[in-house]
């Protein structure tokens, strides 16, 4: 994922910088999610792990992130 952080941290826009998350992160995450428990606990971490990367992108923290619907 280094690599993918570089592509983030460059002045591509922002549309740009979401297609490739939409596209190869969070279909990463969510592989094979039909067969996941979404309990409280999975549901967190995803949305932590969402809220991370979201944070990557936009330059907001982590907090800003969680508040706001993606």
């Amino acid at each position: 994922m280094g690599r993918l952080r570089q592509i983030f941290n460059t002045k591509l826009p922002l549309c740009i910088k979401f297609k490739v998350y939409k596209e190869v992160i969070y279909s990463l995450f969510t592989y094979d999610s039909e067969a996941w428990n979404l309990d409280e606990r999975t549901l967190s971490t995803l949305n932590g792990v969402n809220a991370r990367w979201l944070s990557r992108i936009t330059n907001k923290n982590i907090q800003e992130e969680t508040n706001e619907r993606t």
